[in-house]
């Protein structure tokens, strides 16, 4: 059974969910797992998909989930985030989502 989770995301990179460009969400913990869903503003997403990757497996190959036009805007965005830097070999956890809505119950 699904369960609500939070997941933090800076502002603009909701403005990219609710604008329904952003699908993925890459961290370096897990978060949840398929069928969990979390909140943007007042919409609710479900995880469709949580697995561990290589960081460079989402910078060639996700980066548009991400909401990125191009690999090094990801790289430049992960850069900001995190102090260590973009290591390619890097273990981090790829959240796949999209948008949910649950049944009003009676």
């Amino acid at each position: 059974m699904e369960h609500g989770i939070v997941i933090p995301f800076r502002q603009d990179m909701q403005a990219l969910i609710l604008a329904n460009k952003k699908t993925a969400t890459t961290r370096t913990k897990c978060y949840g797992r398929a069928g969990d869903w979390f909140c943007v503003g007042n919409n609710s997403y479900i995880l469709t998909n949580v697995e561990k990757v290589i960081l460079d497996y989402v910078v060639t190959q996700k980066y548009k989930d991400e909401g990125f036009e191009t690999p090094h805007d990801f790289i430049h965005v992960w850069e900001e985030i995190h102090p260590k830097g973009f290591i390619t070999d890097q273990k981090v956890w790829l959240h796949e989502f999209k948008p949910f809505k649950q049944e009003a119950s009676k």
